[in-house]
């Protein structure tokens, strides 16, 4: 990006120089009273105006699609002059006038625009450039819980795809036993075949690596509980619900949600046997 008090600093010296020498044009039209411009040096000066407010245009409608604002204060200024060109009562001045200041300093104007329109669009080519890289990319949220009974010394994410294989994060700080790294994002891109990858230790040769998924397949709306397991086996579920209370998956068909407390059993034993015992 640009430094908005240098381009400031550039394009108003420039523009200065513009006024200068558009005041010492209308004070010769003043002290000349007289003059009266042929109507082909008019209509030079109109095609330059015209060719001003389209540079004005165009700079305009490149800078509304821009997230920077940096060349706002030049394109205030430069704007401002177009209209004073436009105001000018060229018929009042003299071919001579208008050849020796008029024109001058509308060529120097066009010069800003010149660069102005460069840095817009060059701006312009490097947040699209951002916004693609953006694209085809999302971020997957993960609760990782180590019940592997061993310390994992790292977590490195990794995504191997048709490209090969590229670093996506690394923790470097030791997950213990039972503990629990909750809100991980991992940033994938979704491409066919592109696989995410966790290793937890220095190497994949010494250490194990789970294979979480198909990039194209986990989804950014969703938060992941990775659970890894001894052997180099691993869970992935996206209810909390299966989760026991140790943080490991609840077995297979139970809901813990569903089963009463200890202290309702006893209490429904309980008033089972007082029944019977009435009815006695």
């Amino acid at each position: 990006m640009y430094r908005k008090n240098g381009n400031k600093s550039i394009f108003s010296d420039r523009l200065r120089k513009s006024l200068r020498l558009l005041t010492i044009c209308m004070a010769a039209m003043l002290l000349g009273g007289c003059g009266k411009s042929s109507a082909g040096k008019q209509a030079e000066v109109g095609e330059i105006l015209e060719g001003l407010q389209s540079a004005r245009a165009r700079a305009q409608e490149v800078y509304d699609s821009l997230y920077d604002d940096s060349l706002y204060a030049p394109l205030q200024e430069a704007g401002k002059k177009v209209d004073v060109f436009g105001e000018t009562e060229v018929s009042e001045m003299t071919d001579q006038e208008i050849d020796a200041e008029l024109i001058p300093a509308m060529k120097e104007l066009e010069g800003v625009y010149q660069e102005l329109q460069e840095q817009l669009d060059s701006t312009a080519a490097v947040e699209e450039t951002k916004r693609r890289e953006r694209e085809g990319k999302k971020q997957i949220t993960f609760f990782v819980i180590n019940k592997s009974g061993a310390e994992v010394p790292k977590l490195i994410w990794t995504e191997k795809g048709m490209l090969g294989q590229s670093e996506r994060l690394k923790i470097k700080t030791p997950l213990a036993v039972d503990e629990t790294l909750a809100g991980l994002t991992v940033t994938v891109t979704e491409e066919a075949d592109s696989v995410l990858l966790l290793c937890c230790g220095e190497s994949q040769e010494e250490s194990p690596v789970y294979e979480i998924g198909g990039t194209e397949e986990l989804s950014a709306d969703t938060v992941y509980y990775l659970i890894l397991l001894p052997e180099g086996q691993f869970r992935l579920i996206s209810d909390p619900k299966e989760l026991s209370e140790d943080g490991e998956t609840a077995p297979e068909g139970s809901d813990k949600t569903d089963q009463p407390a200890p202290e309702a059993e006893k209490q429904e034993t309980q008033e089972g046997q007082n029944d019977e015992t009435s009815s006695g």
